[in-house]
């Protein structure tokens, strides 16, 4: 009988080399043409004298499918009869010689029809196109509140957070064989690139094989463009039938792959005297340019972030994704909430700034939730507004925020500072003014009401006959090696030399999501102590070789509700808390850090000293981005863990959620008055100081 036994799927393999140092015999190379105009038809891309090895590829070569689908937004490989934006790629140059490519470039003759569009991204005002996606979730009614409120509060933040590193330039290597395509570059969503290559070349998914190079861009923000140049190197190379390495110029990474999203969020706050928030108005405008591939994770990212750990008893989350003729904007789906913690903190510094109560007084009376008596206009005993809040595992943050603000003598200190800074001949003098700021929030692991989220996880390790140990994952990060070695080796009491992890393995490699994307290093993390624990209460009561597979299921329907907010909308949660100490030079107007603390809760930490090593880090890097040209760097940095035996929780992006807050927060109470925007441009200290505040 003939087997019925299917293929096996290649999976990709991990090439320990970045494919920019990669070459092949009979290589070309290959540049993006680019289109010139902002939106309309390309009609034709010709050059007056191409030499004979040199070729132009457009979409009129692909012989399969000209389009890139990510969830529900497609666009084209090749933009030709509908442009969205300038410097859309619109075909490929290729030959042998990269320089006399740039030569050719430049004497291209590209005809088309532009289109008439009427894109002012300044105007509130937003025609139905211009939305590609639109959410809005209420509890009672903030709006009433606010015209009732004896206190009110406005206030506009605009926030692009953005780490700059001089990373590998994107792109691939694509070599073409009798049946199949091979293609080097940094896959952390090999699945997509295999799809969206094999629909292009019209072949099976089988026939693209990946081998996915080391990287030094561990964040991944724009991980379309990653199939989109495989895609292009690939067309490139089914038609010409040589080997292609396409790889970006660094100007092409800052104009179309590292370009931040900006963020604009406005808040409408309705105060008791008190300072209890009665009504809060949430309205937040994404700029996400021509495409938005992750706009539904965005948003509900966003709404449950906006309000953090405060219980608001009436209020409105409102966001829109809009579309302008930019190019499509990077943003890191996994900090995508950072933006709307960072604008909240520094609306409560304000609140806290206005009618004179204490930054971390004004917390904790909003963090508790206030039982409303039923309003007389309401049918009594009907629940209309089953909204709720979201279960963020709040009690954290009290602890966390007690630590950080005895260790930073912030009560003292910002006494001190504010009645500094409020004194009106202090510039007179020219004293040096100092201000501290305060800052709360959270990072999410494994967010529920994602598209991109796995139904479970999954981890094998193997005890074998010599008592050495395999765990079945890999990752190129070393330090999550070495945590789970260490973690294997104690809980089995033998040598982290005996603890492998396993080479075949692709840790993801090959499912829906993308690895980065994913947040599932804690998971993994957790599954690895489950899978030695059982293998030690094993190994003397049965025979070694011992294989023990453990799962962790994420239920996304049983333990949240998006719709009504109810329940726990991340499988872990991390809080932290900062406080920030700055410096303001009063006759060059330049700013100094002076010092940082940082209390962390974030359940058991494996290696304390690689873990404050990393926040350090992490740290200065978004110090050295917050101001445009001039590059911050604190004096002293003191980070603490609140200890914990709970399972260990990820907190390689917590700081974007608390730094920038509290160091503006520190220059708000500098200059006594508020800092609405991040990154600080050069002259925003001068420009605050000499413009008079609307009340």
């Amino acid at each position: 009988m003939p087997s019925t036994k299917k293929p096996v799927k290649k999976k990709a393999e991990y090439i320990h080399s970045y494919y920019t140092d990669l070459d092949v015999n009979d290589q070309l190379y290959a540049s993006i043409i680019r289109s010139p105009v902002s939106s309309g038809t390309i009609r034709s891309i010709v050059h007056p004298d191409l030499p004979e090895d040199y070729r132009i590829i457009t979409s009129k070569d692909i012989q399969g499918t000209n389009v890139i689908t990510v969830l529900d937004t497609s666009f084209p490989i090749f933009a030709f009869e509908k442009v969205s934006y300038i410097g859309e790629p619109i075909g490929l140059m290729c030959g042998p010689d990269i320089r006399k490519i740039g030569r050719l470039m430049a004497e291209l003759d590209i005809k088309y029809t532009e289109a008439q569009i009427s894109d002012n991204e300044d105007d509130p005002a937003m025609t139905g196109e211009q939305i590609i996606k639109h959410s809005v979730i209420q509890k009672g009614d903030p709006n009433t509140t606010f015209v009732r409120a004896a206190v009110k509060l406005e206030k506009t933040y605009t926030s692009k957070h953005y780490i700059k590193t001089y990373k590998e330039l994107l792109g691939c290597l694509a070599i073409p064989e009798k049946k199949s395509i091979t293609l080097f570059l940094p896959a952390s969503w090999a699945c997509h690139i295999r799809k969206t290559v094999s629909g292009a070349l019209a072949v099976e998914e089988d026939s693209v094989l990946i081998k996915s190079t080391i990287t030094s861009d561990s964040a991944n923000t724009n991980l379309w463009a990653s199939s989109m140049l495989a895609a292009q190197s690939s067309i490139a190379a089914q038609t010409t039938g040589k080997p292609v390495k396409l790889v970006l110029g660094r100007n092409e990474m800052e104009k179309f792959i590292d370009n931040p999203v900006t963020f604009t969020t406005r808040f409408q706050a309705a105060l008791e005297k008190s300072g209890r928030i009665t009504g809060l108005t949430a309205r937040v405008m994404v700029d996400t340019g021509a495409f938005a591939p992750f706009a539904d994770d965005i948003i509900n990212k966003i709404i449950v972030s906006a309000m953090g750990p405060y219980k608001v008893p009436n209020f409105q989350i409102e966001v829109f994704i809009r579309r302008t003729t930019k190019p499509p904007f990077s943003v890191d789906i996994n900090i995508s909430d950072a933006h709307s913690l960072f604008a909240l903190e520094l609306f409560i510094q304000e609140i806290s700034r206005r009618i004179h109560i204490m930054p971390h007084e004004l917390r904790l009376l909003n963090y508790e939730e206030v039982k409303q008596e039923n309003d007389k206009d309401n049918d009594a005993g009907e629940d209309k507004n089953p909204v709720q809040y979201p279960d963020l595992n709040n009690g954290k943050i009290l602890s966390t925020l007690e630590n950080v603000l005895s260790r930073s003598d912030f009560l003292r200190r910002y006494v001190s500072f504010s009645l500094t800074s409020e004194a009106k001949n202090s510039f007179i003098h020219h004293a040096p003014i100092r201000g501290i700021g305060l800052a709360a929030g959270f990072q999410g692991s494994g967010f529920l009401s994602s598209k991109l989220l796995q139904n479970s996880v999954s981890l094998e390790v193997t005890m074998k006959m010599d008592e050495s140990v395999i765990i079945h994952a890999l990752t190129h990060s070393k330090s999550i090696q070495h945590i789970w070695k260490t973690q294997a080796a104690s809980i089995l009491s033998i040598p982290e030399e005996s603890i492998h992890l396993d080479p075949e393995s692709t840790l993801g490699c090959e499912e829906e999501i993308p690895e980065t994307m994913s947040n599932k290093i804690s998971t993994l993390t957790t599954l690895v102590k489950k899978c030695c624990n059982a293998i030690q209460k094993m190994r003397f009561r049965q025979p070694l070789p011992i294989k023990i597979k453990r799962t962790i299921q994420l239920q996304k329907n049983s333990s949240w509700n998006m719709e009504t907010l109810t329940g726990k909308p991340y499988h872990s949660i991390a809080w932290a808390a900062a406080v920030i100490e700055v410096e303001v030079n009063t006759f060059t107007y330049e700013l100094s850090v002076l010092s940082v603390w940082v209390t962390i809760d974030a359940g058991e930490i494996l290696h304390p000293k690689d873990a404050e090593l990393s926040i350090k880090k992490s740290i200065e890097l978004i110090l050295a981005n917050s101001m445009t040209t001039q590059v911050l760097s604190a004096q002293s940095i003191s980070v603490t863990f609140i200890e914990s035996q709970e399972d260990s929780k990820e907190i390689g992006s917590c700081m974007n959620d608390v730094i920038p807050a509290a160091l503006l927060n520190a220059v708000s109470v500098a200059l006594h008055k508020p800092v609405t925007i991040f990154p600080l441009e050069t002259d925003t200290i001068y420009s605050i100081l000499t413009t008079k505040e609307e009340l």
